[in-house]
C-alpha cells in the first residue's frame, strides 16, 4: 500500500515539468499511423456484428483525436513556448484531452444498443487496445493521461451498472479490471521516463563537472606556464648578471664584493629549488602519491626549529614570537608534511607584513586536537579572493609585486587533509591575517585523501 501511494505520489509531482510538456508534445501524433491503421483492421474485423452507428462514431472520433494531436504537435513546435511556460501547456494539453475523452463517452451514452449482446461488450475492448498505445505517449503527464481516460471509460462503465443484469455487471467488472491494469502500466511507463530523466540530468551534472574540471585545468596549465615562466626568468637573470660580473670584474671586485655576489646566486638558486620542490609536492598531492607518513616526533620541538630557521633568514626585518601552550612531548604527525605547513604559512606572513613588524606563532592543545595559530599584521586578503585562495596558483588580487607562485597555500591545504585536519582563515584588508590549522594527535585509521 505505501509503495502504491509512493508511485501515484511520484507521477503526480511537479518533478522535470518543463522536459515532460515538451516531451508530451512531441510524442503527441507520432503514433497517429499506427493508431489508424489497428482501427482500420478492427472496423474491418467487426464489420456487421456490432452497432453501424456505433462503430462509424468510434472510427470518426479516432480520426479527429488524431487530427487534433497533430494540430497540438505542430503548435507547440511553431510556439516553441519556455521552461516559464511549461504548466499552462501542459493545461492546454489537458483540457483538450477531457474534450476528446468526453466526445467519446457521450457517443457512448447516446449510442449504445439497448440490448447488447456479448460482441457488441468487445468494442470498449477495441478501445482499450488503442489506448494501450496511451501510456507511452502520455507517460510524460499524469493529468493528461487521467483527462481522457476517465470520461470515456467512466460513462461506459456506468452505463453497464445502470443497465442491470449479472452480465452486464460482469462486462463492467472486467472494463474495471482492465482499467486498472491501464493504469498500472501507466505508472510503470511514468516511473520509466522519471528514472530516465533523472539519469540523465545526472549524466549532464557530471558532463558539466567534468567540462567546468577540464576548463580548471587548463586555465591551471596556463598560469603554471606564465608564473614558473616569471618565476624562473627573474632569478635566472640575476644568477647570470651575477656569474658574468665574477668572471669578467673578478681582479677589480673587493672579496667582500664577490662574497655579496656568491650569497646572491645561492640565494637565487634556493628560490628556484624552493619553487621546483612546491611545483614536485603539488604534483604527487595531485596524482596521489602524496602519502602521509606519520611517525613519533616532538611538534614543540619542530616549531621552535622552524621560528628560529625564519628569525636567522629575516634578521630585524620581522618579530616572530613563539606561544608555547603546549603539554605533550610528543604526537604521531608527518614532520615532512608539517614543514610544509609551516614553512609557507610563516613564509606568507613575514612576506605580506610590513618591515619591522610582528607575527605571533602560538602552539596549543585542544582536547585531542593540536591548534596552530599564525597571526600577522600584513595587508590582510580581500574577501573576494578568499573562496579560491587554496587553489593551485591563485594569488590575492593586493600581493602587487611581491614574488609568488600560488603554491603554498595549496600545499597547506593538501597537507592538512592528509593529516585528517581543518585549515581556516579571519582576516580583513590592511589589518592582517590569522590562519588557524588544526591537527589530530592521532592519524586516523582510514587512509585521508586531499581533496
Amino acid at each position: 500500500m505505501t509503495a502504491s501511494r509512493a508511485a501515484i505520489g511520484a507521477i503526480s509531482s511537479a518533478e522535470f515539468l518543463p522536459q515532460r510538456v515538451s516531451l508530451l508534445y512531441r510524442l503527441s501524433g507520432n503514433d497517429v499511423p499506427a493508431i489508424l491503421l489497428t482501427s482500420a483492421v478492427a472496423a474491418f474485423a467487426l464489420w456487421g456484428y456490432i452497432s453501424d452507428k456505433l462503430l462509424f462514431a468510434w472510427l470518426i472520433w479516432l480520426v479527429l483525436a488524431s487530427l487534433v494531436r497533430i494540430l497540438l504537435n505542430r503548435a507547440y513546435r511553431l510556439r516553441r513556448p519556455g521552461p516559464e511556460a511549461a504548466a499552462r501547456w501542459e493545461g492546454f494539453f489537458c483540457l483538450t484531452s477531457a474534450l476528446i475523452g468526453t466526445a467519446w463517452g457521450l457517443t457512448v451514452m447516446l449510442l449504445y444498443p439497448e440490448r447488447a449482446e456479448f460482441h457488441e461488450i468487445l468494442l470498449p475492448f477495441v478501445i482499450g487496445s488503442v489506448a494501450m498505445g496511451l501510456p507511452p505517449a502520455l507517460a510524460p503527464s499524469p493529468k493528461s493521461f487521467a483527462c481522457l481516460i476517465v470520461p470515456i471509460f467512466a460513462p461506459l462503465i456506468g452505463l453497464l451498472f445502470s443497465q442491470g443484469g449479472a452480465f452486464n455487471a460482469s462486462a463492467g467488472i472486467l472494463i474495471l479490471v482492465f482499467s486498472a491494469v491501464l493504469l498500472a502500466l501507466y505508472v510503470s511507463s511514468n516511473q520509466t521516463l522519471i528514472e530516465t530523466l533523472r539519469f540523465g540530468q545526472r549524466v549532464e551534472a557530471e558532463l558539466l563537472v567534468a567540462v567546468q574540471r577540464e576548463k580548471e585545468l587548463s586555465e591551471m596549465k596556463s598560469k603554471f606556464v606564465s608564473t614558473a615562466s616569471h618565476e624562473f626568468r627573474t632569478p635566472l637573470a640575476t644568477m647570470l648578471s651575477s656569474a658574468e660580473l665574477l668572471e669578467h670584474y673578478s681582479e677589480s671586485l673587493s672579496p667582500p664584493e664577490k662574497l655579496n655576489l656568491l650569497r646572491t646566486i645561492q640565494s637565487v638558486a634556493k628560490r628556484m629549488s624552493e619553487l621546483i620542490d612546491d611545483v614536485l609536492t603539488l604534483g604527487r598531492a595531485e596524482s596521489g602519491v602524496l602519502k602521509l607518513t606519520p611517525g613519533r616526533m616532538n611538534l614543540l620541538e619542530l616549531c621552535g626549529k622552524v621560528v628560529s630557521e625564519f628569525r636567522i633568514a629575516q634578521g630585524k626585518q620581522h618579530l616572530i614570537n613563539l606561544v608555547d601552550r603546549f603539554d605533550l612531548a610528543e604526537v604521531d604527525m608527518d614532520e615532512r608534511l608539517l614543514r610544509h605547513i609551516l614553512n609557507n604559512l610563516l613564509s606568507n606572513a613575514v612576506k605580506y607584513s610590513p618591515l619591522g613588524s610582528e607575527v605571533t606563532f602560538s602552539l596549543a592543545r585542544h582536547d585531542e586536537q593540536a591548534v596552530i595559530e599564525i597571526q600577522d599584521r600584513g595587508i590582510g586578503i580581500p574577501e573576494q579572493d578568499r573562496p579560491r585562495l587554496f587553489e593551485s596558483f591563485h594569488r590575492a588580487s593586493n600581493v602587487e609585486n611581491r614574488p609568488g607562485t600560488g603554491l603554498g597555500l595549496a600545499i597547506v591545504k593538501k597537507s592538512v587533509e592528509l593529516h585528517g585536519g581543518e585549515i581556516s582563515l579571519a582576516s580583513a584588508p590592511g589589518a592582517g591575517t590569522r590562519f588557524t590549522v588544526v591537527l589530530p594527535l592521532r592519524p586516523s585509521e582510514r587512509p585521508v585523501e586531499a581533496s
